[in-house]
């Protein structure tokens, strides 16, 4: 079967880094190009930690073009706290990558990618979406044309110490891994969340890679700009007499231990 043509769109913390990993060691998917955003931190931040996990898994030349500096409406929100200063755990500056981004704008390479492949192309969408605001406002019939757009419903999913303890040791990921995730295990275990990290954006792909992994329920969803407590969330409209037509497909369930399965065999082994 002709592997499915992806582009990722990532913030790269240490849960993007995950994803980007799990696309990589997946022959289903051929990443036809990366677009970095600010969002867990700065996008110069992210994008040079894209072009390092794909140095470390020996990727072929992809394509890396930097995005959105910022977001549209409001100042930038950082969380350095959860992903580390640097957005992998405080070792970045020990992985300096070899490659460097493609020097373009990332919504007019995201809107030629699209229009290279109309209809056929999977935008996963794991950061905050300001390119894909920014795509829409530039050219709103053109990303009509995307395949899919997966989000996340990821609570659920969480990787633990005892599956980390799974790595192979003799792989070439085994330390570069164990360190990254380590910052983000403190955070959510400082705040009583649990010993484990929880896979938001690595469920993602799975989901491009296997639909069936998540059901889906037909919601009229819309993005809230104003709230004082919601602000920047997708809601949806749960009322038996909705003001407006369903709008998207929303994953309601996922298949934890299926996924965890897929995710552990493909990266940690």
């Amino acid at each position: 079967m002709k592997p499915r043509s992806v582009i990722l769109d990532v913030d790269t913390g240490v849960d993007d880094a995950l994803a980007i990993m799990l696309a990589l060691r997946s022959p289903e998917l051929e990443i036809k190009g990366i677009l970095t955003v600010s969002g867990n931190v700065h996008v110069s931040q992210t994008t040079a930690n894209t072009l390092t996990v794909l140095d470390l898994l020996g990727a072929p030349p992809i394509p890396v073009v930097a995005g959105a500096a910022a977001p549209l409406a409001r100042p930038g929100i950082t969380a350095g706290d959860v992903h580390g200063g640097d957005g992998l755990g405080g070792v970045a500056g020990r992985f300096p990558p070899s490659r460097r981004a493609v020097t373009e704008d990332g919504v007019g390479f995201l809107l030629e990618a699209i229009g290279r492949q109309p209809g056929q192309l999977t935008l996963i969408a794991t950061a905050p979406l300001t390119n894909i605001a920014l795509a829409i406002g530039k050219d709103a019939p053109t990303m009509r044309k995307l395949r899919a757009v997966p989000l996340d419903v990821t609570e659920r999913v969480v990787l633990t110490r005892q599956h980390l303890d799974s790595i192979n040791p003799a792989g070439k990921l085994h330390a570069f891994v164990k360190e990254i995730v380590a910052a983000t295990m403190a955070f959510h275990r400082m705040h009583g969340e649990g010993e484990g990290i929880i896979l938001h954006d690595p469920l993602a792909v799975g989901v491009a890679l296997d639909a069936s992994l998540v059901r889906r329920e037909r919601m009229a969803l819309a993005v809230e700009t104003q709230g004082a407590l919601t602000a920047g969330m997708a809601v949806a409209d749960l009322r038996r007499r909705r003001r407006a037509a369903p709008t998207a497909d929303v994953c309601v369930e996922v298949e934890t231990q299926r996924f965890l399965r897929l995710f552990t065999e493909r990266v940690l082994r």
